[in-house]
């Protein structure tokens, strides 16, 4: 093996070679170490940020770089046939995380495959971050070059230097305004209760069931709390997950709106007889159905006032119902109640709530130290109350993880509130562990504030 000094290089003996990057000791300081890689192209930059290795993003898309993690030491393999053609060089990096330098390291050492070895000097070294060597293509042929070149300000400064997380900025304001859209709660909610109010109204006129008082006030009640509080609740569903509500969830729901929805329709059809109004009745009726739309959003939204959201549907269908006297049509005056009915509900849930969890969703599992790139994918809260709030990893929990392992268990915490304070509660060992307002907590790929 040859051993090379700072800026010697030589030619890879193969297509696929090691680079195996190590230290001692494990923890330098008593903190952390991380190594990384960056793949560049003839820029110098990354082409976007999945060109960035390391121990939350162990491979590149084509398998011609991957990472292995052990204590003390990480072994990137590299197959440069697998490489994408626009890639030119590999950049191998360490970082030391915390309060301490690489002036406290015993050796730091990179190697190639039996082919080269480099071994750093660190004891004079102040940085946090050294780039030790890269792998680089010239005239065809791929070499390795020892670099040894500290990085002032630690490893964010030199990813975003090499292009990580950098994009063009047209592309980043629509990418942030569609974000900003599909994670508006309100506008979810209106969206989905205008859906839930076109399809209650074209059921209800496809099977005619305005043609007689009864169908029209008990048949269309039940569609109307039954459709518009399930959408609204999908609205819900995509609000925190992104996905599709949960199958059990959506035919309780369904059950429940069409049940009470008709009791609410045949109560409004006797007051309409007894009062002998038909404007009375319509309104009456119209409410009860968007009370009974607001319950069942309540019955599934954690901790949503059951009262605020009866008053609440029952307003937004009060509106809808007005809406019908402008003559456009009863299709577009139960669309009208559904938008109205998701508006007012959203609005009272937040403004009358009077603390809440603010969760953020990442794409990978957060670390407590080393290297964190993981991107933001969404970002919802919770209101907190009487009921707990269920973190697991089964599509029914209310903060859903992901994790990087096979996971058993469904429901793994609760987060609760009692006498005014926050706790989350280890289902497994059942250790209870305040959340402080200004000390959002990191559990798998969410992290998780206290508001209010």
């Amino acid at each position: 093996m040859k051993s090379l000094t700072t800026g010697g290089n030589t030619a890879l003996g193969a297509s696929t070679v090691t680079v195996e990057i190590n230290w001692s000791p494990i923890q330098i300081s008593g903190c952390d170490v991380d190594a990384s890689a960056f793949l560049l192209n003839s820029s110098g930059k990354v082409r976007n940020d999945e060109d960035f290795i390391f121990s939350n993003q162990s491979s590149e898309a084509n398998g011609g770089l991957c990472l292995a993690v052990s204590a003390g030491k990480h072994i990137f393999t590299v197959n440069t046939n697998s490489l994408p053609n626009d890639i030119e060089k590999i950049s191998f990096v360490i970082t030391i995380h915390g309060n301490a330098s690489f002036a406290g390291a015993n050796q730091v050492n990179i190697s190639v495959s039996q082919t080269a070895n480099f071994s750093l000097s660190t004891h004079d070294r102040s940085e946090t971050t050294l780039i030790l060597g890269e792998l680089y293509k010239r005239n065809g042929q791929w070499k390795f070059r020892a670099i040894g070149q500290g990085f002032t300000g630690g490893l964010g400064p030199l990813a975003t230097n090499l292009g990580v997380g950098v994009v063009k900025e047209e592309k980043e304001t629509k990418e942030n305004l569609i974000t900003n859209l599909i994670s508006n709660k309100k506008i979810l909610f209106v969206v989905a209760g205008s859906i839930g109010g076109f399809i209650s109204g074209f059921l209800s006129i496809c099977f005619s069931l305005n043609d007689n008082p009864f169908t029209s006030w008990v048949l269309t009640g039940a569609l109307d709390a039954a459709i518009i509080g399930t959408l609204i609740l999908y609205g819900q569903a995509y609000y925190q997950t992104k996905k599709i509500l949960n199958f059990s969830k959506m035919m309780t729901s369904l059950k429940v709106g069409a049940l009470l929805g008709a009791g609410g329709g045949l109560l409004a059809l006797i007051v309409m007889i007894t009062l002998a109004s038909g404007d009375i009745g319509r309104i009456v009726g119209w409410s009860i159905s968007g009370a009974v739309a607001g319950y069942v959003v309540s019955k599934q939204v954690p901790n949503m006032n059951k009262i605020y959201a009866i008053i609440a549907g029952s307003i937004g269908a009060a509106i809808g119902c007005l809406m019908t006297y402008i003559d456009l049509g009863y299709i577009t005056g139960v669309v009208v109640t559904g938008a109205a009915i998701g508006l007012v509900v959203a609005s009272a849930e937040e403004i009358l709530r009077k603390s809440w969890v603010e969760v953020t969703e990442y794409s990978h599992v957060l670390k407590s130290s080393g290297i964190n790139i993981a991107k933001e994918k969404n970002k919802y809260t919770l209101t907190l109350g009487n009921e707990p709030i269920q973190i697991g990893y089964s599509s029914d929990m209310d903060i859903l993880l992901k994790g990087d392992k096979i996971i058993i268990e469904k429901k793994i915490a609760t987060l609760t509130v009692e006498s005014g304070k926050f706790f989350m509660i280890n289902l497994k060992t059942g250790t209870k562990t305040e959340i402080l307002k200004d000390s959002p907590i990191r559990i798998e790929n969410c992290e998780l504030k206290i508001c209010y």
